[in-house]
């Protein structure tokens, strides 16, 4: 508090002066550095009384585990950012979409686990694991982890750490702050719970905090994916492998999206091709026309299905009318049967999954201008890239626009909710689902995918459907204030 009215005091008294902006961030961030320790301190002694005491009230709701991780996790994505983390959700094991729990008492757990996690870790990871024990019987129990690569903590610590006002590391050695309350408040509410909570740990590999929370009933189990939340690291689509020839191929590229075609142009120049790029179907059927009629015809088109006014289904369909007879890869989001099937009766050739892999994107490529080379030769991990001279500087730049295109996308689809425009949203979305992975920021698009669900939807409430579209705004305004658009990686 001190600290707090001083930096206040200074700020105040040199208001009439012209501080820099430097010196104003300063004042600014040491008193919110001081506020938010204050208020972490006053948080935490409001737990305790209640705890110690034993007057601690549970109250176990029907709660989806896996989306309380989420929600708990993604406050942190600002501050994983920041450090260079990786910040990610993984299930080793099949768990219940929905169990009995206390969902205000699991929050208070996973925050004060995942800010020490955070805190303590300069590089590397911090991963949040959810998984299940005896599922079947009466004993089960999901397994909660929060695991990271940080300085970690000496054995003489490991074994006081719940207690109360207990620091798990040498304060001389360690300039992280903090109350000592935030683990004995977990252990009591763990333990209140009927669970148990227990740490493992080595000095300068990380730790592992580990807790359990008993069920009995639940819903149907399934087996969700890795989420990496917060990947910090750039994409960089370079590899010593196979390089992809397209020298004098004609390549038509039909998608909606600037940040797709920036990079489809530049990964297929870069291997030889001469490349065209339309963003509707109705301009690249006009293309095509005019290609035609120079006695010339394109070796490939790449189409987006999800196209405005005339959709890719309707383009390539137009296409194949028109007597054109290259191979069509189609572009699409979903690789549902009932989309593919769609595909091959338009006249597609094949398809690919937005976000694609560059490598199997080339690898595709190479195999529908070889007919001869059979469809089955290509795995998912196909060796192919398209040139050596695909590298983090010659990709940068299209990462750097992508950035600076953001606060116009983000414009647009706060606009559109503004007006109810559910059509404008969905398009909004679909175009961050397709194109944000290529450019680093798979979080974004596992976001964007789960709002696009909800928008199709017909159960999914309206307030559900607001909430998963402000937490992809949040996503996105997260990123334009860490990631500024001349980078210096």
């Amino acid at each position: 508090l001190t600290a707090i009215l001083g930096f206040a005091d200074t700020l105040q008294s040199l208001s009439d002066l012209d501080l820099s902006a430097t010196t104003r961030t300063n004042l600014l961030s040491a008193i919110t550095r001081n506020g938010q320790h204050l208020l972490d301190l006053i948080d935490d002694l409001s737990h305790l009384p209640p705890l110690q005491t034993g007057r601690l009230q549970t109250k176990r709701t029907p709660t989806s585990p896996l989306q309380l991780a989420q929600e708990i996790t993604m406050n942190f994505l600002a501050q994983a950012h920041r450090k260079h983390l990786r910040l990610g959700i993984e299930c080793s094991t099949p768990i219940p979409r929905q169990i009995d729990l206390d969902p205000k008492g699991i929050r208070q757990i996973l925050t004060n686990l995942i800010g020490n996690a955070i805190k303590f870790t300069s590089q590397g990871h911090v991963t949040v694991r959810l998984d299940t024990e005896n599922l079947r019987s009466e004993t089960s129990r999901l397994v909660i982890s929060i695991e990271d690569s940080g300085i970690g903590i000496a054995t003489e610590f490991q074994e006081s750490i719940f207690a109360p006002f207990t620091c798990g590391h040498d304060r001389s050695n360690c300039q992280a702050t903090g109350t000592g309350l935030g683990l004995a408040i977990c252990q009591r509410l763990v333990t209140a719970a009927g669970g148990e909570i227990s740490v493992k740990s080595s000095v300068g590999v990380g730790s592992v905090f580990t807790f359990t929370v008993p069920f009995t009933d639940h819903s149907e189990t399934w087996q969700p994916r890795a989420q990496d939340l917060a990947p910090y690291c750039v994409t960089e689509p370079v590899q010593k492998l196979a390089k992809v020839n397209l020298e004098k191929k004609r390549i038509l590229v039909i998608d909606d999206s600037p940040d797709i075609q920036d990079l489809m142009v530049l990964c297929l120049e870069q291997a030889g091709a001469m490349v065209n790029a339309v963003s509707d179907g109705e301009t690249g059927i006009r293309n095509v026309l005019q290609v035609l009629k120079t006695d010339l015809t394109y070796d490939l088109i790449l189409l987006d299905l999800g196209l405005p006014g005339v959709d890719g289904l309707a383009t390539a369909e137009q296409l194949r009318t028109l007597g054109v007879r290259c191979p069509i890869i189609a572009i699409t989001a979903s690789t549902t049967m009932d989309v593919q099937r769609a595909c091959r009766a338009a006249g597609c050739s094949t398809f690919l999954s937005k976000p694609f892999d560059l490598r199997l994107l080339g690898a595709t490529i190479e195999q529908q201008l070889s007919p001869s080379r059979p469809a089955t030769s290509l795995p998912s991990d196909s060796e192919h890239t398209f040139s050596e001279k695909l590298t983090p500087a010659t990709f940068q730049p299209l990462r750097t626009k992508f950035l600076a295109r953001l606060p116009g996308t983000l414009g647009q689809l706060q606009a559109a909710r503004a007006e109810g425009d559910l059509n404008k949203v969905s398009t909004i979305v679909h175009q961050l689902s397709g194109t944000a992975a290529n450019y680093s920021f798979a979080q974004v698009t596992q976001m964007a995918d789960k709002c696009e669900t909800a928008l199709r939807s017909q159960t999914v409430s309206h307030e559900d459907m607001d909430k998963s579209l402000d937490q992809l705004t949040t996503l996105v305004t997260m990123i334009l204030e860490t990631h500024p658009t001349r980078e210096s990686h």
